[in-house]
Order: structure tokens, then sequence, then C-alpha cells
């Protein structure tokens, strides 16, 4: 399960999956509803603070994007076999790329376009 409470989850296409992902948690675990309590994968992404770092699936199921607190979005393909790291099945990210300067905490795909729409930022206070 998750280390902290889950702050967003999403079905796969196919509704065969729920995709879950929480506050300081770098796991994003996909969970198979059709044998309740088993994870088939998870995909880590730097997380360490309480924002929510919301991910989102294309409309096939294939692929999930998610940002991360590096300001890096990264890009794993869930039809790839895992890999099995410290005794679970972690997807590799087959993309990542630099997007903000901060945390990228917003993350949507456009439904039908080649478009990604990403949001950034944390509440800072500047020192005196």
């Amino acid at each position: 399960g998750h280390a902290g409470g889950i702050t967003h989850l999403k079905f796969s296409s196919d509704g065969q999956c729920l995709i879950t992902g929480g506050r300081k948690d770098c796991e994003m675990l996909c969970w198979d509803l059709r044998q309740p309590g088993k994870v088939l994968w998870r995909a880590l992404r730097p997380v360490t603070t309480n924002q929510c770092m919301q991910f989102d699936l294309d409309q096939s199921g294939r692929y999930l994007i998610s940002g991360g607190q590096d300001g890096c979005i990264r890009v794993w393909d869930t039809t790839l076999a895992p890999v099995v790291e410290n005794d679970e099945p972690t997807l590799q990210p087959i993309s990542e790329f630099p997007a903000h300067s901060d945390a990228v905490n917003g993350i949507s795909l456009h439904p039908s376009l080649p478009l990604l729409a990403s949001s950034s930022g944390q509440r800072k206070f500047p020192l005196p």
C-alpha cells in the first residue's frame, strides 16, 4: 500500500485496474480489480511533499504520465513488463524531461490531440 494518504486515483481505460498515488509517497500503484489487493506494478517518481501530485493516462491506457517534485515529467509504457526491484514489479520510465523549476503537481493529457498540460509550484516563503 501507500506510505501516506491517497491523493489521486484513476481507473484504466479498460476498467480492470485502478492506479493510485499518495502524499509523501514516491509510488504510483496499479491495482488489479479482478484480484482485490494485488498490485500489478508500481511506477516511481520523486515525491516527499504533502502536495497532491497528479498523474494521467492516455486514452488507450498505454501511457502513464506524471510530474515529480524535481520539476521533471516522466512517461511509462504500461504494456511493458515491469522489472523486479526490491521484490516489487516496477515499471521503468521510457521518457523523462525537465518541465518546471519547481514541483510538477498537475498534469493532464488532451483526450484527442497530442497535447499535455502541466502545472507547477509550491507555497514558499522568502526569507527576510
